[in-house]
């Protein structure tokens, strides 16, 4: 037991530094409700969440030039949003039945 208790005190400062990445996203002056969105990336994995008017949709995430896309494909439409974390800003496209455009600014968050 004393060994178990040694082990986790050694562990679990490193577990702290594991943690999903969020960004909290609005508009550039667009009227489109998806801008304004919470983007969290899943630690160690290709997936994510995106948090529009408080539905949560699964998303796909992947690396891009200076950040990440978040990609969500639904019934007849698409969400696709790519964030710069150097520069905090998001671009916004979709297709389909939800078809807009747009950019913002994206801060990134402690979650």
């Amino acid at each position: 037991m004393k060994h178990l208790v040694c082990l986790l005190a050694v562990l679990a400062p490193t577990a702290t530094f594991a943690a999903d990445r969020t960004f909290e996203c609005v508009p550039n002056g667009s009227k489109l409700p998806e801008l304004t969105a919470r983007l969290v990336k899943f630690d160690g994995q290709d997936k994510g969440q995106i948090t529009v008017d408080g539905a949560d949709i699964e998303a796909a995430v992947y690396g891009s030039l200076g950040g990440f896309n978040f990609l969500h494909i639904g019934s007849g439409y698409t969400y696709s949003y790519d964030v710069n974390i150097e520069a905090g800003t998001v671009k916004y496209s979709a297709s389909g039945s939800k078809n807009g455009f747009g950019n913002g600014t994206c801060t990134e968050t402690s979650g």
